[in-house]
């Protein structure tokens, strides 16, 4: 009887651990897909894609990763050499059992044919050169700065994403954040697009997507300029910009102060106009506009400074904080800390932001040998 009595008891206690073990696993995958803003799913016409789990305000770091299979170019590698290779299969091959299989199911815009035909790998083992070619082909295809990153790697393109990425250099990581509300249900995309295809044409723009990742992009931005031609447009950019370039021509070594100077200030002041009405990717702005005309400015503070033209000082002083106060609130939702703080650093005091940066770069000469 009593042995009866103990065994029933210790069904309950069983089953009273298992009913406290499966409540706390409820309760972590309850937090878990609390903290998960978004799944990878099937989405008609791209294969997979991310998708919202919940509303994502603007400025929400949505993924960090550090690449799994990292940069392995160089500046010094001309062409795809045995060395190379070699260097991607030493990446495959340090990555864990789950990342591997992973990435193997990454996208290729390459077919093993077109890669064979690429590539010559005559004489090594056929099931070894095949791996190879593979690896090749889903790298050539993921890869942004810093390597290719699985996770990162499922984010699909548009060219007026919802979402950008940004290389954190000092912790070697790959950092996408929303830079529009993204609503639960909605797909979260990248923009593929090198920094100096962002303003192009609807017919550049789909030409270089279809050479380098063999789809047709049918984004809104896509669809819209498919119907409604803006070739003038973007012809109007590219008119300010060249005329940018010209006045930098030889290092600027034809610039004439102030003149030269301030007309560069105006054209990037004018190139930001334009491609804040395209709602164009806020990297590209900070990077290729602001940051560009900023400097231009900066150098028109520095001239003066060394005349002394008290005059002209305070207008590029003005100049400059025009295109700080510009990107400071951009890069507080798109860029990493470090680089928002750099922003900051040169509105609080420009003229040692100035001086940190010229040792910064005296140092660097001295530690490369020049």
């Amino acid at each position: 009887m009593s042995s009866n009595l103990e065994t029933a008891a210790a069904v309950e206690r069983n089953e009273a651990r298992h009913e406290a073990l499966s409540a706390r696993k409820a309760k972590f995958l309850a937090k878990k897909m609390e903290n998960q803003l978004y799944e990878v799913v099937n989405i008609e016409g791209k294969n997979l894609g991310c998708v919202c789990l919940t509303d994502i305000k603007k400025g929400t770091l949505i993924l960090k990763e550090k690449p799994q299979c990292p940069d392995i170019e160089n500046e010094a590698d001309e062409m795809w050499s045995k060395d190379l290779f070699m260097r991607l299969l030493q990446n495959f091959q340090t990555m864990n059992p789950t990342d591997r299989e992973k990435y193997l199911k990454l996208y290729s815009r390459h077919t093993m044919e077109e890669l064979h035909k690429k590539l010559d790998l005559s004489g090594k083992d056929p099931t070894i050169s095949d791996l190879i070619l593979k690896l090749y082909g889903i790298y050539e295809t993921n890869k942004f700065k810093g390597g290719v990153g699985i996770q990162a790697a499922r984010f699909n393109h548009s060219c007026t994403s919802n979402a950008e990425g940004n290389w954190n250099e000092d912790e070697s990581t790959r950092e996408i954040r929303a830079v529009k509300k993204i609503k639960k249900g909605e797909e979260i995309t990248i923009c593929y697009l090198s920094q100096d295809a962002y303003m192009k044409n609807y017919k550049v723009r789909q030409e270089i997507i279809k050479e380098s990742w063999d789809f047709d992009c049918s984004c809104e931005l896509c669809q819209q300029e498919k119907v409604e031609n803006c070739d003038n447009f973007y012809a109007k950019y590219d008119q300010l910009n060249q005329e940018a370039d010209k006045i930098n021509e030889d290092n600027g070594q034809y610039m004439i102060f102030p003149e030269s100077y301030l007309r560069l200030g105006n054209l990037y002041k004018d190139m930001y106009k334009l491609a804040k009405e395209k709602k164009t990717s806020k990297t590209f702005i900070i990077f290729e506009i602001l940051q560009n005309g900023f400097c231009a400015v900066m150098s028109g503070y520095l001239h003066a400074k060394d005349r002394n033209d008290l005059k002209n000082k305070e207008v590029f002083k003005k100049e400059c904080d025009v295109f700080i106060n510009a990107a400071i609130p951009i890069g507080e939702i798109v860029l990493p800390d470090k680089d928002v703080r750099n922003w900051k650093m040169r509105k609080d005091n420009l003229d040692l932001w100035i001086e940190q940066e010229i040792a910064k770069k005296v140092e660097e000469c001295k530690q490369a040998g020049l």
